[in-house]
């Protein structure tokens, strides 16, 4: 298992480095254009894999007929191929020019040739999740590192000689290496086995329940980290703005990478010390209070590193992403200080809580973004999104001692 939180920590740190190092290749519009086809693309894969993956992840553990598992696995992945292309072609024509939503400069065969990979990956989610259900964290973990430092380079590699467009093969190109590699190192028996699945082989109805509900909660977590440059593509015209913007945000997840590593290795514990509620307010209190000191110690230490750095790496084309990575900053401080809450809260069997509480401040995040964004133009979503960090950090508390009262 911590083969497994080391490689998701590799590969978003290694995503969110790579990002940064395409920021000092193209133009900052170029930028815009990126952060709003990965929104579209993780959207995408949550949507197209109707949960199923995270389905995967929590089922599989448990079967012990081969043909169950053989019947579950290989249904996922037709059912999600179809509704991932189904997805594909919504968004392609919905995004079509003159239609329902606006892509702005961005070529628009660009785009759609990008949510081609959204089936590849989806793929790879559902045998990656598979391995790990069987226990395989080893082999799901190397499959994970090697396809993104292969991501990293091609990425990299092709931008600086191709600029944008290079981007846009890179991406299909590594999302498929990835489709090939977990395919090749799937266990043999279930290929050689998966004409033997049931012709009247149905999907169990908890399984379809659950990933239902899983993919609810995914969307409203991505909508969290993605639906700003959704907003913002659609209400700002200046593409230098949204630019920086896309930047100051990738540097607020990369700092949002140690909060949510830090709930990941806290959760098991917290599970576990339910029953004894006096024991978990007191380690609750004691992690969130240093949890809390060391964001702000952090989002200090980043703002300055951002003011005095990224001038000088990037050019006065991004002059305005410190003042944008301060306010979304004070945002990442407040996520943090409700974090470790949200996890008792999981922890007490409260995910439709978690999910209520988190969907209640992601609406009340845009809608303060909304009203403010016509009249502070790209800060006006830097005030939802502090917004939504206030609400979120107020209502994970009040719910987790109000379950931790004596």
């Amino acid at each position: 298992m911590t083969q497994t939180l080391f490689a998701n920590v590799f590969a978003n740190g290694l995503a969110t480095i790579g990002i940064l190092v395409l920021a000092y290749i193209l133009l900052p519009s170029d930028m815009a254009n990126i952060r709003v086809m990965q929104a579209y693309v993780i959207i995408g894969v949550c949507i197209g894999s109707l949960g199923f993956s995270t389905g995967v992840l929590k089922y599989s553990v448990d079967f012990r007929d081969a043909k169950q598992e053989f019947g579950l696995l290989d249904h996922v992945v037709k059912i999600n191929f179809w509704s991932s292309l189904a997805y594909v072609a919504l968004i392609s024509l919905l995004v079509h020019p003159n239609m329902l939503i606006p892509l702005g400069d961005l070529n628009y065969y660009y785009f759609v040739g990008v949510l081609f990979c959204i089936p590849v990956i989806v793929y790879s989610e559902n045998i990656r999740n598979y391995m790990i259900a069987k226990g395989q964290f080893g082999l799901a973990a190397n499959g994970l590192v090697v396809t993104r430092l292969l991501a990293f380079a091609m990425l990299v590699s092709c931008t600086y000689l191709w600029r944008f467009p290079g981007y846009i093969v890179a991406t299909l190109i590594t999302a498929l290496f990835s489709a090939i590699w977990y395919f090749r190192h799937l266990d043999p028996s279930i290929i050689g086995n998966s004409h033997h699945v049931l012709s009247d082989y149905v999907l169990p109805v908890n399984f379809v329940r659950f990933s239902s509900y899983a993919m609810i909660g995914n969307l409203i977590v991505i909508f969290a980290g993605y639906g700003d440059m959704l907003m913002l593509n659609a209400m700002v015209d200046d593409r230098a703005e949204l630019g920086a913007y896309a930047l100051a945000s990738v540097m607020q997840s990369g700092l949002m990478l140690l909060t949510n590593s830090v709930q990941t290795i806290l959760l098991p514990r917290m599970i576990r010390m339910h029953a004894f509620k006096r024991e978990l307010r007191r380690y609750l209190l004691h992690k969130q209070l240093i949890l809390a000191l060391a964001s702000v110690v952090t989002a200090l230490a980043a703002c300055v590193f951002v003011f005095y750095v990224v001038t000088f790496i990037y050019g006065q084309q991004y002059e305005l992403v410190p003042k944008i990575f301060a306010g979304l900053c004070f945002a990442y401080v407040m996520i943090t200080c409700g974090t470790l809450s949200g996890s008792v809260i999981l922890g007490s069997g409260g995910t439709q809580i978690n999910t209520a509480i988190a969907g209640f401040s992601i609406v009340v995040g845009f809608l303060f973004a909304y009203y403010t964004i016509n009249t502070h133009g790209i800060f006006g979503m830097m005030i939802g999104k502090i917004a939504y960090g206030i609400v979120f950090c107020i209502l994970s508390n009040a719910f987790a001692f109000r379950d931790l009262r004596d």
